[in-house]
């Protein structure tokens, strides 16, 4: 793989690493709506930001810190990071050894209508409470992702694989509560904001 600046990963991550000597970042550009990133830092490897998209990843070697929904969580080899899209997190070395790792930027689309098809129905986005975890299904599907080039046969697979890992992770697979109740003043705020807009 070489470094391209893509929309997911890439940008503006180059300039993190920038300084620190022995850091380098490679990425693939998105193919199907998921992209492949794999990197090793030491110290400081990025500061707050989000993605757009799900990030799943894998860390190969050190230890890897973040701050993510108002907690420090650490992730050591053979470990899996599941990060929401629009959640806000960092990243750093946990050792002055640095940390490596790999992981897929994938749209929020493709795994809602994988989820769709393998529950047979509409079904809200996977939500995984954990941020680290030893998922073997996600483990799996990052280490295939990560073997051959991506083609399309692959990337539905890979998606397929993805969503089943991340319904796993879901509370053990138990359904999502969902809220029944109706907040009628926010909607009315919501309404008159598009309005005035």
């Amino acid at each position: 793989m070489r470094l391209e600046q893509t929309r997911s990963a890439g940008e503006g991550l180059e300039r993190s690493c920038q300084g620190a000597v022995a850091s380098w970042i490679t990425s693939t550009r998105p193919v199907g709506g998921v992209e492949l990133f794999s990197a090793w830092f030491a110290g400081e490897a990025y500061q707050k930001h989000r993605h757009d998209t799900y990030a799943i990843g894998l860390t190969d070697s050190g230890v890897q810190v973040f701050d993510y929904r108002g907690s420090t969580h650490v992730s050591t080899p053979g470990q899996v990071v599941v990060l929401h899209p629009d959640e806000i997190h960092d990243g750093r070395a946990g050792t002055t050894d640095g940390f490596g790792y790999r992981i897929l930027y994938v749209e929020p689309a493709l795994l809602g209508e994988a989820v769709r098809a393998l529950r047979g129905r509409p079904y809200p986005l996977p939500f995984v409470g954990e941020a680290v975890s030893t998922n073997r299904t996600l483990s799996r599907a990052i280490e295939e992702a990560f073997r051959a080039p991506l083609e399309s046969l692959a990337i539905d697979t890979l998606i397929v694989d993805l969503a089943k890992g991340l319904m796993a992770g879901e509370r053990h697979g138990a359904r999502p509560v969902l809220s029944r109740r109706v907040d009628v003043s926010a909607v009315e705020r919501a309404r008159q904001f598009l309005e005035a807009s």
